[in-house]
């Protein structure tokens, strides 16, 4: 019965048993490979399963169909989350990649200031490996967008964090035009 072996894949995602789960839902894919449920769960899957080339390509390929604006905006959020996926993996360029498209494909700020949050998450996980390159363009990138305050104040917390790890590295040059920056950001504020 569909249902019910569909309810079994269910359980075994939610106790994290990825491969009974992988499975049931591939097969069950076969049997209706046009009911949504299955292979959104099958995409949530190979997720967490860390096959994230088949969840990506399953979300888009959903997010291509997609009529509905509630399921476009989790197709979206879920794209998202495959790049925190990509940072844990240190996939750093597959998913500052990601995160870029994510701002032309939706309109909506909610999810477009979570992705700011995130890059700038990953800027962190950057410097920690030492990309202080990477995290510095990255966080050059994030200047121009962020228009919020607040993550505007996490920024530049972020660019004082690469600003200390590029002394210590011994890019001074970097880290002055850094320093430069988060001056005269001060000295605005002060007027």
């Amino acid at each position: 019965d569909y249902k019910l072996a569909l309810r079994l894949a269910q359980d075994y995602y939610f106790i994290q048993d990825a491969a009974n789960a992988k499975n049931l839902l591939e097969n069950l894919n076969k049997i209706d490979p046009a009911n949504d449920e299955t292979t959104l769960l099958l995409a949530d899957t190979y997720a967490i399963s860390n096959q994230l080339s088949k969840a990506e390509a399953i979300y888009r390929n959903m997010l291509l169909l997609s009529t509905d604006e509630k399921a476009t905006h989790d197709l979206i959020e879920r794209l998202a989350n495959l790049c925190d996926l990509h940072v844990k993996n240190k996939n750093y360029e597959k998913a500052d990649s990601l995160y870029n498209e994510i701002p032309t494909i939706t309109k909506d700020l909610d999810i477009i200031k979570n992705v700011f949050d995130k890059q700038i998450f990953m800027s962190d996980a950057l410097i920690n490996d030492l990309k202080l390159d990477a995290a510095e363009k990255l966080l050059n990138s994030l200047k121009a967008k962020i228009k919020n305050e607040e993550q505007g104040e996490v920024l530049n917390n972020r660019l004082l964090f690469l600003g200390d790890a590029l002394i210590k590295d011994k890019k001074f040059e970097n880290a002055e035009g850094l320093l430069d920056y988060l001056k005269e950001i001060v000295k605005n504020d002060d007027q």
